[in-house]
Order: C-alpha cells, then sequence, then structure tokens
C-alpha cells in the first residue's frame, strides 16, 4: 500500500494543515543541515519530508488548486489560470482554509 494514500482521504483543510506541518519540519531541518552537513540521519529525514512534502502538494493541486507554480498545469485553451485560482487562504466554503477571513478581507488582491 502506498504511503501517501491517506492524502487523499484528507479534505482540503487537513491536507494544508499537513503540507504546512511537513513544510515546518523540512525548513527546521534544512537550518540544522546548514550546520550539521554530515549528519546521515537528518539527510534520510530531510529526504523522508521532501518525499511527503512533494506528494502531499501533489495531491492537493490535483484536487483543488495548485499550491506553487511547479504544481500548475497549463491550461488546454492557452490562456494563464493561475491567478484565477481561489488563494489559499481564501475561504472555500465550511471549513476551509481561513475561517476567520482576516487575510481575505486585508490582503485580497482582487
Amino acid at each position: 500500500m502506498n504511503q501517501y494514500a491517506s492524502f487523499e482521504s484528507m479534505t482540503q483543510t487537513q491536507l494544508m494543515n499537513c503540507i504546512n506541518e511537513v513544510s515546518f519540519a523540512l525548513d527546521d531541518l534544512l537550518l540544522y543541515l546548514d550546520t550539521h552537513p554530515y549528519d546521515c540521519k537528518a539527510l534520510q529525514y530531510a529526504e523522508q519530508f521532501t518525499r511527503q512534502r512533494n506528494a502531499a502538494v501533489a495531491v492537493y493541486s490535483r484536487r483543488f488548486e495548485p499550491l506553487t507554480i511547479d504544481s500548475m498545469e497549463v491550461s488546454q485553451d492557452s490562456s494563464w489560470n493561475w491567478i484565477l485560482q481561489p488563494w489559499p487562504w481564501e475561504i472555500t466554503g465550511k471549513g476551509g482554509c481561513c475561517s476567520c477571513g482576516t487575510m481575505k478581507r486585508d490582503c485580497n488582491t482582487r
């Protein structure tokens, strides 16, 4: 069984939280590796977290919308749809990524 299959059953909010948690752990680990570049165990964790983050971002991008420019697909009608996608902090319905609405109200560019 694929160890990342559980990403498919997560809600949008759960998947976004998972991506944020793994990204935080990976960033912290990379800072550690800046001062401990030969720590084999840390390198293994970095590889594991990188695979996990990439898999989660791929599932999120396929099921909801792209989070990063490298997870976006070019549309078939030869137009640039990146800006038309909802922002990750925009409320996408009950239980959306941002329940307070602060980011949408104060920082929306549309």
